[in-house]
């Protein structure tokens, strides 16, 4: 299974194809969140400036998936994989230099951090460290961050520090 079906997850399935062309070895089923084909991202401000047209940057063909017997499944956002052991999941054990935000390459520690300065609500940890600013992809991302951050760092224990500060 592949989750995600943008320029990486497209290359890799091409690549699967290219060393195994029948199936035979490799079941691909691609589940990709955008209702749409894959496509050049790199590309898309040409496309919104009137410079190319989407269907020039689409990375694969309508029906490219099934010649290629590959289950692909658009419109399908994955939040948790079942029997996934819940600490993969959890933000508490993430390392602080994993990039949560691929778009503004932003890493679990600036969430961290922009809490912990005040920006206690997933709008305000969005403004303070750009993530979920670019493709918004990572929302739900950010989102879990800041409900770990309110159960395990919670805002009222900032104000008892800095009146300990004082």
């Amino acid at each position: 299974m592949v989750i995600g079906y943008g320029m990486v997850g497209a290359r890799f399935i091409e690549e699967v194809r290219r060393r195994d062309p029948n199936g035979v070895r490799v079941r691909l089923t691609v589940l990709g969140a955008e209702p749409w084909p894959a496509y050049n991202r790199v590309l898309l401000s040409t496309v919104l400036a009137g410079g190319l047209s989407a269907r020039s940057v689409e990375l694969h063909s309508i029906g490219w998936a099934a010649r290629q017997r590959v289950d692909l499944r658009t419109g399908v956002s994955v939040s948790a994989l079942p029997g996934a052991a819940t600490e993969a999941a959890d933000p508490g054990h993430l390392p602080a230099a994993t990039v949560v935000c691929r778009c503004n390459t932003v890493t679990k520690g600036a969430p961290v951090t922009a809490w912990r300065a005040g920006a206690t609500d997933p709008g305000a940890l969005s403004r303070a460290t750009r993530a979920g600013t670019g493709c918004g992809s990572c929302g739900d991302t950010v989102r879990g961050i800041c409900a770990w951050l309110a159960e395990s760092d919670p805002p009222v224990l900032h104000a008892v520090r800095a009146e300990g500060a004082a």
